[in-house]
């Protein structure tokens, strides 16, 4: 009876225990370069701010339509109670003594006819402001993939240079064994032996160092990405790619980039606003013509009827409200025509500060094409030095692998001293330490011309 509860039990576990260990491989799961954007683009909370500032420019655009076809409608109503003379609202005469009460509702309607074509520019305006909102939401997006991508490369950076420190602490142990049987046997001197102590003791400190800074770019990295902290997070190792790139010189790139860019595209749109809200300032020169209707109707106490029309001397009544509203009824209908005709040189003023504008945005867009121009040419010049440097290096590295194997070699025969050996694994080290560099930098870079090309998603 026993046994076969335990079994139930264990088989009621078994889903609970499947649950949590595909949660533990979820956590564990690598994310590549391209995971880290998209997880950075979706949890970043400015640029979520920077959305939401894209729908209001995008909802005063809508609005800006609207207006310009639709009327303005308000409604009225009032009432009051005149106390003494005053005059009665049915007779228009002066009534001495006593009150009134009176009220009234009303109706009016007004739309714009024409503003010196000042709605139409508005609308365009409205609308270049809108593109100008989603051109800064691809800008910050950008902005955050660059940054996620330094921060992604950093982390992987110190992760390989942390494999290289544990490679060399290795190799430090391994000799020091070696050195001591040696000096067991009689062939080496104790002080040897303690060199080798003192270079694994430095091997581990440089370790410890390496690994803090893996800690600390790991956590420059969440923090871009909005990662929780007290999460893992592995990164997918980068299989290095061969040392081209298929776009082929500056003016290549820059032809695209001028395209896609946004903070090139958000110049261009600002240019096409600043002309459009010097045509606004300019509408003030020009009459406006606007369309308006009014309906009225009022209601007083002092309205009064035979109670029976075929006998006046019963009484008086107060006409109902209804009857009275219904009555009452006038309407209108008016053209207005405003003539500008001097407001202190106000409307030349603000015609002359929207030239001024424009100028301006017309230089920033010649900056900004300038400045990215210079940008992408450094980033090429250096891409290209970068993978020189490599090849260079890839040399370099086999050269020094191949000596530190002669070295230990030696060493073994007691043909060479502790000093010589820690020489020869360092410089295997520091080469393998600036091949890894130039590979992570000009990944960089490539990843870098991806980006002036549009592709940040």
């Amino acid at each position: 009876m026993g046994i076969s509860m335990k079994k139930k039990d264990m088989m009621r576990l078994i889903p609970f225990l499947w649950c949590l260990l595909v949660g533990f491989v979820a956590l564990a799961q690598e994310m590549s370069l391209q995971e880290c954007t998209q997880y950075a683009l979706t949890n970043n909370l400015t640029l979520t701010n920077t959305r939401i500032n894209t729908k209001i420019a995008q909802e005063e655009y809508q609005q800006a339509r609207r207006s310009s076809v639709l009327p303005t409608v308000d409604a009225g109503l009032s009432g009051g109670q005149l106390f003494g003379k005053s005059i009665d609202p049915n007779t228009n005469n002066y009534v001495d003594e006593g009150t009134i009460f009176s009220g009234d509702v009303s109706v009016a309607a007004q739309l714009k006819l024409f503003e010196g074509f000042r709605q139409q520019n508005t609308i365009r305006y409205n609308k270049l402001r809108y593109l100008m909102s989603e051109e800064e939401v691809n800008q910050r997006e950008v902005e955050i993939a660059f940054e996620v991508m330094n921060r992604y490369y950093d982390a992987l950076y110190y992760t390989e240079m942390l494999a290289i420190a544990d490679t060399q602490l290795v190799l430090t142990t391994l000799n020091m064994k070696r050195v001591q049987q040696l000096v067991e046997m009689g062939l080496k001197a104790e002080s040897d032996l303690l060199e080798m102590e003192a270079q694994q003791a430095a091997e581990i400190h440089r370790r410890t160092t390496v690994k803090n800074k893996r800690e600390n770019a790991l956590l420059l990295l969440k923090k871009v990405m909005n990662f929780p902290v007290d999460q893992p997070l592995m990164l997918e190792k980068e299989e290095f790619s061969a040392l081209t790139y298929e776009a082929v010189g500056v003016d290549s790139i820059c032809s695209v980039a001028y395209r896609v860019m946004p903070s090139i595209r958000r110049s261009e749109l600002k240019v096409d606003a600043g002309r459009r809200q010097l045509a606004i300032r300019k509408s003030r020169w020009y009459p406006s013509l606007s369309l308006g209707g009014v309906l009225y109707s009022g209601y007083a106490d002092s309205w009064m009827r035979p109670i029976n029309e075929a006998d006046p001397s019963i009484g008086y009544e107060t006409v109902p409200l209804g009857e009275q509203l219904s009555r009452n009824v006038s309407k209108s209908i008016s053209l207005r025509l405003r003539i500008p005709l001097f407001s202190a040189w106000a409307n030349c003023s603000a015609v002359k500060n929207a030239k001024y504008s424009l100028a301006i945005a017309r230089n920033e867009l010649e900056i900004s094409k300038r400045t990215l121009r210079q940008e992408i040419a450094e980033d090429y010049q250096q891409m290209e030095a970068l993978a020189e440097e490599q090849e260079q290096l890839h040399v370099k590295q086999q050269a020094m692998q191949e000596a530190y194997r002669v070295a230990e070699k030696k060493m073994g025969q007691g043909l060479m001293n502790v000093i010589d050996l820690y020489v020869a694994k360092n410089q295997l080290a520091n080469a393998e330490a600036e091949l890894l560099r130039t590979r992570f930098q000009w990944t960089i870079k490539k990843k870098t011309m991806d980006l002036y090309l549009g592709k940040w998603k």
